[in-house]
């Protein structure tokens, strides 16, 4: 992750260097909570003890359209999974992934550093795509493997919300859901549709 993260960073960071004024950069930490939609009854949300609650790191670039208009993009780690309840056994399973987002998004900036308040804050909406890079099938007893995603899509695409603080144009807060929306499941009669939200501080070089 090391490998892929750092130099997506530094092309950011020199992206922000090279065009000043329009573009900025930053990161992203924060917790992840992994969510899904199904129409299979034996499956529910990840609990929080097996992934459900999780690290969630990025990187993001910024590029100013207007005063209030700013358009989003970057790259950012999210976990997400579900799990599987066997209906005879009555064990459990829990399947997720570490999946690499890129997102794409429209800030709107409802309050933009008014003379009186060193604040801007900011509604965003629009879509994201993500790959599943690995992933872990983890049972009851804690014994893990990894997983194959033989009758699971990698790749998922879907609508992204955003509600961001910023304060003295460099600290940030942020809540950002992306919605759970496409079909994981390759081979079979129902659907797994898994989701995130992200909670989390951020810095802006």
């Amino acid at each position: 992750m090391k490998k892929i993260l750092l130099p997506v960073l530094f092309a950011v960071l020199s992206l922000s260097v090279i065009a000043q004024k329009k573009f900025s950069a930053g990161i992203y930490l924060g917790a992840g909570f992994a969510a899904e939609k199904s129409d299979y009854s034996n499956i529910s949300i990840l609990p929080i003890a097996h992934g459900g609650f999780n690290f969630h790191l990025g990187v993001h670039l910024n590029c100013a359209i207007t005063k209030a208009l700013e358009f989003e993009t970057g790259v950012q780690k999210v976990t997400k999974g579900y799990e599987y309840t066997n209906t005879t056994t009555l064990s459990s399973q829990y399947n997720k992934s570490t999946t690499l987002s890129v997102p794409a998004m429209l800030l709107v900036h409802i309050v933009n550093y008014p003379e009186e308040l060193p604040i801007r804050i900011s509604l965003g909406a629009g879509a994201y795509g993500s790959y599943a890079i690995s992933g872990k099938v983890i049972d009851e007893n804690g014994s893990s493997s990894n997983a194959t995603f033989s009758n699971s899509n990698r790749f998922e695409i879907g609508p992204r919300l955003m509600t961001k603080v910023a304060l003295k144009q460099h600290f940030e807060a942020y809540v950002a859901t992306d919605l759970p929306s496409t079909n994981t499941v390759k081979n079979g009669s129902g659907y797994v549709k898994q989701g995130s939200t992200q909670v989390g501080f951020g810095w802006i070089f």
